[in-house]
């Protein structure tokens, strides 16, 4: 998918998904094959920081990674969020990094404690499946 707006640093927000993907494959503990999905999904609980927009001050809220692959994430949260919305994600959440990765949420499924919000990344991914498949080496 392609971002809503025009998003500034697009390359490093490629190049910081395929680290993340890369990452999350090392320490996944499962590799899931989708049935409505061609590409692997990684589940794995992760530390993950979600913003309401792209600004620095934007108010940073606490997720867990639940699966995520090079099209999008699966993520627990507290809060319902309206499906449609563009989020910006920190997926080193506990880093200091600048990046925020946008993704539209596709939909919400409540959980015990939360929901389960699946995303869509609002980047083109075709680069990043060629980038990822060059670090893997494939």
């Amino acid at each position: 998918m392609i971002a809503e707006a025009p998003v500034h640093g697009l390359p490093e927000m490629k190049l910081e998904l395929v680290r993340f993907l890369v990452a999350a494959r090392k320490r996944s503990s499962v590799s899931l094959g989708g049935r409505r999905r061609a590409g692997e999904r990684h589940r794995r609980t992760w530390p993950l920081v979600v913003t309401m927009g792209p600004d620095d001050d934007e108010p940073q809220f606490s997720a867990a990674m639940h699966d995520a692959s090079p099209e999008g994430i699966g993520f627990l949260f507290d809060r319902r969020l309206r499906v449609g919305r563009t989020l910006y994600l920190k997926l080193f959440g506990y880093m200091d990094s600048p990046l925020r990765i946008p993704a539209v949420v596709r939909h919400v499924t409540p959980r015990p404690h939360g929901y389960l919000v699946g995303c869509e990344f609002a980047v083109d991914t075709d680069e990043v499946y060629a980038l990822l498949g060059s670090c893997l080496g494939g």
